[in-house]
């Protein structure tokens, strides 16, 4: 009942994703007064000059678990012919499971676990690929995770994995930061890991970044 009587008194509700967006304009029948506000980058993070890339190298971010699935990526990298071995490092944390299959691959892995924020943009810029893995738990569409927009502001080639229709996959294709694709397509995965062009006409993704959303954010309260 409280989020009810908020939702149909505010001015203004802000969602992080266009899923939840929609979500919550149904709690209340009314369409206006409702905005995407996404997490966004920090510009700041990204002043230092970016490393070398380091080819046939994927980098994740952030936690991996069995709800994270990979084994798809991990066979694709194995179907690769005519390619030099690659490596994968995580920075984060990662359950016994998934790291046993990292082990066992065909790739040479390495756990950094969790390190400044600092570095691990610098990590991302260095990357190859960055890996974005969309957790197989329902609800999971409106899924956004804060990284993404971390991803995007590296300007490195993303590798998205999870439903296709989801607001995540949804804004990599918006912005031609990479590809997404379903948690079994091994063919798909394996042909965008193959390709030298891995990105499709990216375009400036400067309106995620925080003081962009911040004047975003200005211009609807000053509407009201």
């Amino acid at each position: 009942r409280m989020e009810q009587s908020v939702l149909e008194e505010a001015d203004h509700v802000l969602a992080s994703s266009p899923f939840l967006k929609e979500l919550l304009q149904g709690k209340t029948g009314r369409r206006e007064g409702f905005h995407f506000f996404p997490n966004g980058y920090d510009p700041a993070d990204l002043k230092e000059p970016a490393a070398a890339v380091n080819t046939h190298h994927l980098v994740y971010t952030g936690t991996l678990t069995h709800l994270y699935p990979i084994h798809s990526v991990l066979e694709a990298l194995e179907q690769i012919d005519g390619q030099a071995k690659w490596t994968i490092d995580l920075y984060g944390n990662a359950d016994d499971t998934t790291r046993r299959s990292l082990d066992d691959s065909a790739c040479s892995f390495q756990a950094h676990g969790f390190v400044p924020h600092q570095e691990a943009v610098q990590q991302m810029r260095s990357a190859d690929v960055l890996l974005l893995v969309i957790p197989d738990q329902q609800p999971n569409k409106g899924i956004i995770p804060g990284k993404i927009f971390e991803y995007m502001g590296s300007d490195r080639p993303v590798l998205g994995i999870g439903p296709t229709d989801c607001d995540a996959a949804q804004l990599i294709r918006q912005t031609g930061s990479g590809a997404f694709f379903g948690y079994e397509d091994v063919s798909g995965i394996r042909g965008f890991l193959g390709s030298p062009a891995r990105t499709t006409g990216k375009v400036p993704v400067a309106h995620y970044s925080r003081p962009a959303q911040a004047e975003a954010l200005e211009a609807i309260v000053r509407r009201s």
